[in-house]
């Protein structure tokens, strides 16, 4: 009576446990050989706690997009969407060979198929086994109503860049005068004659004579003019003038 009752409990065991272990296995189906993934994940959050809890999984996509495991549960649990495409996808797809080895081919993911998508709305992962469909994660797009960081640069206004490029052209140096040559007025000599005079005939004088040499130099020689001859006596007759007049000591 005994033995009957041990072999009925030992029975209904293994039953509960089979049972047990058929619903874990229809709640949780293996993936395909070759997937990233040990079991399909119909869900984000099924998906991310494949990556967080399996060492395996988190291994061969830290490998694949060269980032830590960490910071990939974080990626995909806060960019990652399933979407269902509606037109044929061709993509390039990586798997798993043997001996853990990453490899890639090239398929056309059917219309009404569900995916993975990313930050940027492309597919990224296949549905249920995981596995990448690119070699790269997409950057995540900035929210277009943040601030602007400090540390942007900003454009500069048109006006400012107009200024800033006239402050840098070379300002132009003003000529200087030419300097005036000043007769100061000397005390009258003692015969009467201002020193003074025969300078200024000699200022009047000496402006003609290089006025007839330019006219030399650059004609056939002419004919002397009779205005020539007669600034020329002026001022000998001048000077002539004041050096007899000029008092001797």
């Amino acid at each position: 009576m005994k033995r009957l009752q041990i072999i009925t409990i030992t029975a209904i065991t293994v039953a509960l446990l089979a049972a047990l272990s058929c619903t874990a296995s229809s709640a949780a189906p293996r993936t395909d050989p070759g997937s990233f993934l040990v079991y399909k994940a119909d869900s984000v959050d099924s998906f991310v706690s494949q990556v967080t809890s399996n060492k395996r999984v988190a291994a061969l996509y830290a490998r694949h997009y060269g980032i830590a495991p960490s910071k990939l549960a974080d990626y995909f649990r806060k960019n990652i969407k399933i979407k269902t495409i509606d037109k044929p996808y061709p993509t390039t797809v990586y798997f798993i060979s043997k001996g853990n080895v990453i490899k890639q081919k090239q398929r056309v993911l059917k219309a009404g198929s569900k995916v993975y998508v990313g930050p940027n709305g492309l597919p990224l992962l296949e549905w249920r086994c995981g596995n990448p469909l690119s070699k790269k994660l997409p950057s995540v797009v900035a929210d277009a109503g943040a601030p602007t960081p400090d540390w942007a640069v900003k454009p500069a206004p048109v006006a400012e860049v107009a200024a800033a490029a006239a402050e840098a052209l070379p300002q132009a140096v003003p000529i200087a005068a030419a300097p005036t040559l000043a007769l100061e007025n000397v005390a009258p000599a003692a015969g009467g004659f201002a020193l003074s005079q025969p300078l200024m005939i000699l200022g009047g004088a000496i402006p003609m004579l290089i006025g007839g040499v330019a006219v030399k130099n650059s004609a056939p020689p002419p004919v002397p003019e009779p205005s020539s001859l007669l600034t020329l006596v002026m001022g000998a007759s001048g000077v002539m003038l004041y050096i007899r007049r000029k008092p001797r000591k």
